[in-house]
């Protein structure tokens, strides 16, 4: 079972994605996005479990995607 690891938030408040470290062997982190449809990027390793870690890593993944709030300044809620 996966476990929170982060919550990601714009400036304002909205809840973007949450980060969860996985007990699975392909891959160590995933990044859902909130809302419906929710998206997941798996990370495989090589992600420190710091604050602009995450926040690199989940912008990168918004861009990726189109996602609306991709442009936004996140903050880290570690969990």
């Amino acid at each position: 079972m996966a476990t929170l690891l982060a919550e990601v938030q714009t400036q304002q408040g909205k809840d973007v994605a949450k980060v969860y470290r996985t007990p699975n062997e392909d891959h160590e982190y995933e990044i859902r996005t909130s809302g419906t449809p929710s998206e997941t990027d798996r990370i495989h390793g090589g992600m420190a479990k710091t604050r602009e870690s995450i926040r690199s890593n989940t912008s990168e993944f918004l861009k990726s995607i189109n996602h609306p709030d991709s442009g936004s300044n996140f903050r880290v809620q570690m969990v």
